[in-house]
């Protein structure tokens, strides 16, 4: 069930990607990456520090009038959190359907939800490193809310910030961390190329 919600959210970005492409004119596609800062928030999460991380993908920007548009991404990104010698990794397929809105020329203010598909999880120190997807009970699929702001330097570069909110539990109840009731947090900063 999780899968086929994650294979019609893929299909339905890129439908609405090929949509908006027919109008070439308007329509941009780019490629964007930069620096993820990232945490866990929730009940029994705390003395624990930011990770840092990356994320890398692709996304159209579609023109809806004349200072709005949508943003579809898709993206691969890495979070989790640090604490007491150890990482805690996440990584998840993202996508994101942001709304922008074009204050001037050359800056925008951008919101919307966000849709996380996880690929993996571990914890690693400096000597060893463990795959515990199953044993945290991690949810396939999860949710944030995005919202940011981006600055303009042409037609083709661009740089964004963004902070995402998870709105959904990323794990189950588990015997590793209790009741899971724990959230992502990711604070983004990215360089993008419009083609």
């Amino acid at each position: 069930m999780i899968k086929r919600l994650f294979l019609v959210i893929i299909i339905t970005t890129c439908v609405l990607s090929s949509i908006f492409a027919q109008d070439g004119k308007n329509a941009k596609f780019g490629i964007k990456g930069g620096l993820n800062v990232s945490n866990i928030y929730g009940k029994n999460i705390d003395g624990n520090d930011a990770k840092s991380g990356f994320h890398l993908g692709i996304f159209i920007e579609c023109p809806l009038s004349n200072k709005w548009y949508l943003q579809p991404e898709i993206m691969y990104s890495e979070q989790g959190l640090e604490g007491e010698g150890a990482k805690l990794e996440l990584n998840y397929v993202t996508i994101p359907f942001m709304f922008k809105y074009y204050i001037s020329r050359v800056f925008n203010i951008e919101f919307g939800p966000q849709f996380n598909y996880a690929l993996n999880a571990k914890i690693s120190n400096d000597e060893a490193s463990l795959e515990i997807g199953d044993k945290m009970n991690q949810r396939d699929l999860t949710a944030g809310f995005n919202f940011g702001c981006g600055l303009h330097f042409s037609s083709h570069f661009a740089i964004s910030a963004r902070y995402n909110l998870g709105l959904t539990n990323i794990a189950d109840e588990s015997r590793l961390f209790g009741d899971g009731k724990f959230k992502n947090t990711v604070f983004q900063l990215s360089l993008a190329f419009k083609f």
